[in-house]
């Protein structure tokens, strides 16, 4: 996932897994749109999809630790900790 300063986020998705990708074998996709922090809540609002259905543009987690080049956040599905990557 890429997060912008500008408000703006673009996350490639990919199907997981053995039977996943032989019941589902397309491409990876991906979907962007804009992020907003309110308090220890981030959420995204999807507004673009490319190779993926979405029931749900809408997503929220709670920011668990925002370190340095690490960001941990935890949501219904779990946790996620994400580090940042140079660019180039």
């Amino acid at each position: 996932m890429t997060i912008q300063g500008d408000g703006t986020f673009v996350c490639r998705l990919a199907p997981a897994g053995f039977i996943a990708t032989m019941l589902y074998p397309v491409l990876p996709g991906s979907v962007s749109g804009t992020w907003r922090i309110t308090g220890k809540v981030i959420t995204l609002t999807v507004t673009s999809t490319h190779n993926e259905r979405l029931e749900n543009g809408l997503a929220s987690s709670t920011i668990v630790a925002f370190n340095g080049n690490t960001l941990a956040l935890r949501s219904q599905g779990g946790m996620a900790t994400f580090e940042r990557r140079d660019p180039g």
